[in-house]
């Protein structure tokens, strides 16, 4: 395991104390949730841009009557097998 250290300002590391124990939480155990939650945000963000370049991409191609002839649940066929290695 990595042990990560930073420096706040005092009045900082108060404010993260209050928050803490209004969690009943430590103030480790507050930034890593905290942390957590963000790194997790930050991945469906990705995935949300992701999908939606797929789905644009496919949209243009519809509308310029390149559509695919596959079925939807070939598609997710493929995906999942690519996903599962």
């Amino acid at each position: 395991m990595t042990k990560v250290s930073f420096e706040i300002s005092d009045s900082d590391h108060e404010r993260l104390v209050r928050l803490a124990e209004g969690e009943g939480k430590s103030v480790s155990e507050f930034v890593l949730d905290r942390l957590m939650v963000a790194l997790t945000e930050r991945s469906e963000a990705n995935d949300l841009r992701q999908l939606e370049a797929i789905l644009d991409s496919r949209l243009r191609q519809a509308q310029s009557s390149e559509a695919s002839e596959r079925r939807v649940s070939d598609v997710f066929s493929d995906a999942r097998l690519k996903t599962d290695g």
